[in-house]
């Protein structure tokens, strides 16, 4: 297996990266050039179209004399049959030549514009993005007015439903993502959850340990300079979540020395009677609370709460993570 050094790796990522961001502008330029390559390529073969219709000319009055020579021998050597034939020859030699000159201009104009409106779409797209993102940082700016505190929230408001029946599946687990939009939840309803241990407890450290695994290798590439930087949503994809608006804008960047920092609540089942009725209930515990609890008390289920971070080198502040979309797309 071939081993390809980092630093080529690093240069392939940077220059992926440049091509990403600046690709409207090249498209659109490249675009321009070639749509005017073709108006001139087209003007040239307009300065030969007069020898291919010359030519068209000269053959099509051979066909006229011939047939007008035979006619007049009384022959029948050139028929009328053969007049028809000799003439559509002629024709599709013509409309052969005529494509020959026109084919490469045509091609090379439309593609110019293709190009220019591909580049169009990619910034309607980025400028529809960047709205959306907007209108849910303007609500998040607006929430946390409203809190009077710009602080990660230290726990997430949990709403849990019941249909007053014992069955296990009146659990539901929401969150509000204008609360904290970097706060998820990972739990059997997810399709990488781990969920076939006899000992939960055991089956929560391998749940747990896959969500990490997924956040250090992201950190060892950050750290090694071999990527630039990780979006949030890229961190969804890794554990086969349901990426996010806010989670395209919003990231970690290797310029400045962030890293992914996070805090993992465990959430446990437990029973809850209210009046005479019990019903499943989650509750949020400390980890280390967690870790102190016996196999058998979390037999009844749980789910892991994560909160993603983040920190930059030489200030070892954590906050929540940046809005790194203009450092990397930015001009």
């Amino acid at each position: 297996m071939i081993k390809i050094p980092a630093p080529v790796i690093r240069v392939a990522g940077k220059c992926g990266n440049w091509l990403v961001k600046n690709g409207p502008k090249i498209a659109a330029v490249s675009g321009g050039v070639m749509a005017v390559g073709g108006a001139v390529m087209a003007c040239e073969a307009t300065l030969k179209v007069d020898e291919v219709l010359e030519r068209h000319k000269q053959k099509m009055e051979r066909i006229e004399a011939a047939k007008a020579i035979s006619e007049e021998n009384g022959d029948g050597e050139f028929t009328e049959k053969d007049m028809k034939r000799a003439k559509f020859e002629t024709y599709r030699d013509t409309a052969i030549e005529l494509v020959k000159l026109y084919g490469p201009a045509v091609a090379v104009g439309f593609s110019g514009v293709g190009l220019m409106q591909s580049a169009f779409w990619v910034t309607e797209r980025r400028q529809a993005t960047a709205v959306a993102a907007l209108t849910t940082m303007d609500q998040m700016y607006q929430n946390l007015l409203a809190s009077g505190t710009n602080d990660i929230p230290e726990s997430e408001e949990i709403v849990v439903e019941n249909d007053d029946s014992e069955s296990d599946d009146v659990v539901v687990l929401n969150t509000n993502p204008s609360v904290d939009p970097f706060f998820f939840i990972f739990d059997v309803d997810k399709k990488h959850f781990e969920n076939t241990f006899t000992n939960k407890k055991a089956e929560f450290v391998t749940n747990e340990r896959f969500l990490l695994s997924a956040i250090e290798n992201y950190n060892y590439m950050l750290s090694g300079h071999t990527i630039d930087h990780v979006w949030v949503n890229d961190i969804l994809k890794a554990w086969g979540m349901e990426e996010t608006a806010i989670g395209q804008f919003y990231g970690w960047n290797e310029a400045t020395g962030d890293q992914i920092e996070y805090d993992i609540i465990p959430f446990v089942k437990e029973w809850n009677d209210e009046d005479g009725k019990q019903f499943p209930l989650l509750v949020e515990i400390d980890r280390d609370e967690f870790d102190d609890l016996e196999a058998q008390d979390i037999q009844e289920g749980y789910c892991i709460g994560i909160r993603l971070k983040s920190s930059s080198d030489g200030y070892g502040r954590v906050t929540m993570p940046r809005n790194i979309y203009n450092e990397v797309y930015g001009d």
